[in-house]
Order: C-alpha cells, then structure tokens, then sequence
C-alpha cells in the first residue's frame, strides 16, 4: 500500500473553493451582468446577480455572440471599443439601448483587458441613473434661467435704487433750498418787535419749516439705508454728556405736559468712548419723542447701563421708559418696519411718518446692538436698545464736546424741574461791525480785516447768508454763478470762498476745477461748499472736485461759525447767541 500526502493539496483545494464562493457572493451582490470575451465577441463566461432587469440574465449570454444580441449599432460601438482597448491596455465604456417590454432601457457596458485575446464586459442597466441625469440637467437649465432671470431683476432693482436717490438727491436739494430761506427769514422776523399775534403766527411757521426738515432727513437716511451708503463716524466723545444732553431737551416738553422726566445715569458709566455721537442722539431723540407724544400723564425717562467692558469695546443698554397708552403684542411684530406705526387706522389719535422707529433700528445695529421693546396695553413701555462703543481716553475728546462737570446730585434725578417753563426773552439786538455796513443790493460789507467771497444764485439764500456773515461781523462780497466766482478771484485776494454747487452758467464743481488750475501751486484759497446736496456722496464728490470742506443747507448761525473758525481761526470776533430765536437751524 502506498500513501500519498494530500494536505497542501487540500488546503489549495480549500483556497479555491472559498475564493470562488466569495466570487459568487459578491456576484450576487451587484447588479451587473459580468461577460468574458475571445476577440471575436463570442461570450466565453457568464455571471450576474440579483437583476430585475430580463435583459441581464446570465444565461441569455452564454455560448452566444453579441452579434446575436446587441443591436447592429451597438455591436459597432463594441467592436471600435474593444480595438481601442487591444491598443490602450485600458478600459473603456460604451452606452447602448435596447427596446424591452417595459420601453427603451440604456445600458453601460465597461470594457477592460484580460489578456491578448480576451476582455471582461461589465453590463449594468443606468436608465434610472440617465433619468436623473436628464432632471438634474433639466434643474440645472431652470436654476440658470432663474438665475439670470435673478440677475436682470437685480439689475432693475439696481437702476431703480439709483433712479430713486438720484430723485431723492434731486428733490432734497429743491427743497432744501427753499426751507433755508424759509427757516432764516423766520429766525430773524423772530428776532425783531412783533405783537402777540404776530409772535404765535412766526413760532409756527417756525415749528413747521423744522418739522418738514425732520422729515425730509428721515427719508433721506431711509434712502441711505436702503442703498447701503449710511455710514458711522467714530468719534471720542462723552457717553454721560449725550445722554444727558439729550435727556435735557425733552425735559421742557415733558413739563409742559405734567409729566415728570427722569435720567438715570450711573456714576461708574464709562465717561470716554469712541463711536458716532450724533446717530446716538438721533436714536434716543425718536424713542423719547415717542414717549413723550404717546404719554399723557405719569412719567418718562431714560436709563444706561454698561452690559460688558474690555480693553478695547464697550457695550452698554439704554432704556426710555414711559407710562403711557402701551402697545399690543401684533402691533410689536411691525412696529420697527418703514412706515408703520402702531394704529395706522385714518381715526388714529397720533400723527407720524412711521420712519423713526425703522431708522433708530437699522441705526443700532450699525452700532453693533440690537432694540427691542416691552409693553403691554395702558400700562406704558419699554424701548431699549444696546450699541457696541470704541474705548477711549478723556483728552482724546474735543473741547468743544467736553462738558463742564455738573453739580454734585444723585445718579437718578428729575431733570423737568432744571429747565424754565416761560419762554426766554428776546434775543438782545446783535453787536454792528466796526464798518461802514452791508449793502444789500450789491451784497458787499467793507472795512474789515478777513474778505469772504459767496458764490449763490438764490437771492433769498444770497441775502440770509451775507446777513449771518454780518452778524459774526465777517466782510462778504457775493457773486450770482461759478464764473462770477473764479473772475473775482482774479481780481482780488479772499480768505475763503463758500461755494454753491448747482448754479447756471458754471456750477460750483467746475468753479473750483478752474480756480485750483489757476493757482496752481503758489496759494491755496479755502473753498467751503455751501449747498443743498446732502445726500451720500456728495461730501466727497465736493472734496474730490478740489473743495476743502462741506456744509448742507438749511446753514444757521453757529452752523457757519463753525464752519469760518475751521479756516479763519479768530475771524469771529462776535461772542455767539445762544437764544432760540437767534440763529437758523443746524
């Protein structure tokens, strides 16, 4: 007997047999119909798994050619495919379709080399896959029409944006131009004799030319915001003095419709910061306007407080509190949209635009805060509103902008009973020049030591604007277009120019182009614009033209002070007047 050891031979046996039952296992796993070819296309093998397609049935394959199946295209497309791979080593993919019982179905059929003489046909079924495909690409097409349908609604929205400010732009210096006159001429009949009657009829003129100012700015910053143009400034200045400041102003009202008025400032509230100090006070002036107009009796007040403080930010809340009628829980959810207010019925008790609120919110979050409010129905509200601040040391805040310490009293105090109830006298008769006057008809003061050439073709603008030069005791000659303008210059040496921008024959811009040519680099006139452009941009389309400074219309007294002591320092010799009927509206 003879005995043979079989062991290596039936581990192989083993090997293979489990190589090929995870073959058939993964066979079945996958869709795909698995061909093996002679170079002629006749199927040597044939493996599928677990297919619902009738197509893809491995035994339809087998001992056959593809000429017998496939459709005389498709085997063309075979045969080109299989010649590029005998040359590439590489595979390659051909689509097909084949009519069937359940309609048109596509195939994929992937081809890759075995060796000289025979290839691997990978066959899969992708209809679905190409139908997708087909929506995906349908998708793709609408996104795209949509987009450009977006693009070209942008680009409308766009022109219109730009038509609506450049109406805007144009409206504002229209009516700005008027309501200067409108506002000086009214402060200077209130600064002479008149009678009682008299007196009520130029205190309401008064009150209206500045409530239609108040609006105009509003729909301004509207149109700012909307364009994307409002900026901030970051100033040093007193976080303790604005608020109070402008607590201080509704004061007065507060009395004199019996309400008390509180302002609640912390002792250890940050003194200097960094941020815009006018849009600050613009916020707490709408919401304690709004106090005051929606409260009849109790009281309203402002509070602060510092939430967080580092090194370099400060974030602080401020409250305006009030008792008064309240506000529904519907009326809150729109109450800081444009042009909304709280009863938009035609019988509404309460007047307004419905722009402070909208404006104060697009203004805090500038300011890196947000607002909100708290109220109920006939048991008053609560408007508050937070604003990131830069820090900031004491001496880096203006002298004009410091405020003299107040006297010692508590943090929370009454400020009504701080302002008078009467109204103040009269303003005393302003000081004469040292000259031998104005005359009115050429525009021309002589006799004194600075000369200030006005270039303004509105006679009524010309004249409140040379009588404001005269009370700050300032010499003026006045020309009516840009060309009179650069004539004058050279003629005659001036210390300043205030320069109108929109004149006939050449407008302001041009003028200034012209005197900066002829100066060249030997002198530098100071070209103060004096205008009604007060829309956004319009400062730095001033300075890019060759103007040194910017000054919007209505101009009042301390408004053109300010603006002379920027380039004459010391020119003003008249102490200012601080009286109400005084000087026009800043």
């Amino acid at each position: 007997m003879a005995a043979i050891d079989i062991t290596d031979r039936k581990k192989s046996e083993d090997a293979a047999y489990q190589s090929a039952s995870e073959m058939r296992a993964l066979f079945q796993a996958f869709p795909d119909l698995y061909l093996q070819l002679d170079r002629n296309g006749n199927i040597l093998d044939s493996k599928g798994g677990q297919s619902s397609d009738p197509f893809l049935v491995p035994e339809k394959f087998v001992g056959r050619n593809l000429r017998e199946i496939l459709p005389a295209a498709t085997v063309s497309q075979f045969a080109l495919a299989l010649d590029k791979v005998r040359k590439t080593k590489g595979m390659e993919i051909v689509e097909f379709t084949v009519d069937g019982k359940t309609g048109q179905q596509i195939y994929e059929s992937r081809l890759l080399p075995v060796n000289w003489d025979q290839w691997i046909a990978i066959l899969r079924n992708i209809s679905a896959r190409k139908v997708d495909e087909s929506r995906l690409k349908s998708y793709a097409l609408e996104l795209e029409r949509k987009n450009e349908e977006m693009e070209s609604a942008l680009t409308t929205a766009r022109e219109a944006t730009r038509m609506k400010s450049r109406f805007l732009a144009n409206m504002s210096h229209e009516i700005r131009t008027p309501m200067n006159g409108v506002l000086g001429m009214t402060d200077f009949l209130l600064g002479t004799e008149l009678n009682t009657e008299q007196l009520e009829y130029a205190e309401s003129i008064k009150r209206s030319a500045d409530s239609l100012l108040l609006l105009i700015n509003d729909i301004l910053d509207i149109s700012r915001i909307e364009a994307g143009k409002l900026r901030l400034d970051r100033l040093a200045f007193s976080l303790r003095a604005k608020v109070e400041d402008t607590g201080s102003l509704f004061a007065l009202q507060a009395r004199g419709k019996g309400l008390e008025f509180v302002c609640e400032v912390p002792e250890n509230l940050t003194e200097a910061v960094l941020g815009d100090p006018g849009r600050l006070g613009q916020v707490l002036t709408n919401l304690l306007g709004n106090a005051i107009k929606f409260t009849d009796y109790g009281r309203i007040g402002v509070t602060v407080e510092t939430l967080r403080e580092d090194q370099d930010d400060i974030f602080v809340r401020f409250v305006v509190h009030d008792t008064g009628i309240g506000i529904s829980r519907d009326q809150q959810d729109r109450l800081f949209e444009s042009f909304t207010q709280g009863d938009d019925s035609s019988t509404r008790k309460y007047g307004g635009t419905g722009l402070g609120l909208a404006i104060s919110k697009q203004l805090v979050e500038l300011m890196g805060g947000e607002i909100g409010v708290e109220s109920e129905p006939g048991r008053g509200s609560r408007f508050w509103f937070t604003a990131r601040f830069g820090a900031a040391s004491p001496s880096d805040i203006a002298p004009a902008a410091r405020r003299q310490p107040p006297p010692a009293t508590p943090a929370s105090r009454p400020v009504a009973s701080a302002a008078p109830a009467d109204r103040p006298s009269p303003a005393p008769a302003e000081p004469k020049p040292s000259a031998t006057g104005a005359n009115a008809n050429q525009g021309t003061i002589i006799g004194r030591k600075y000369r200030i050439l006005l270039a303004e073709d509105n006679e009524i603008n010309k004249r409140i604007t040379l009588r404001l030069l005269d009370k700050l005791g300032l010499a003026a000659d006045a020309v009516v277009n840009g060309q009179e303008a650069v004539n004058a210059l050279e003629k005659r040496k001036y210390d300043l120019v205030l320069m109108d921008c929109q004149m006939p024959v050449m407008d302001g811009y041009e003028a200034t182009a012209a005197i900066r040519s002829k100066e060249g680099a030997a002198r530098r006139t100071p070209i103060c614009a004096l205008t009604a452009n007060a829309m956004e941009g319009d400062r730095e389309k001033c300075l890019a033209a060759g103007m040194d400074d910017y000054v919007s219309k209505p101009v009042g007294l301390e408004k053109l002070r300010e603006a002379v002591d920027r380039w004459l320092p010391g020119a003003v010799k008249v102490p200012a007047d601080t009286s109400p009927v005084a000087a026009t509206r800043n």
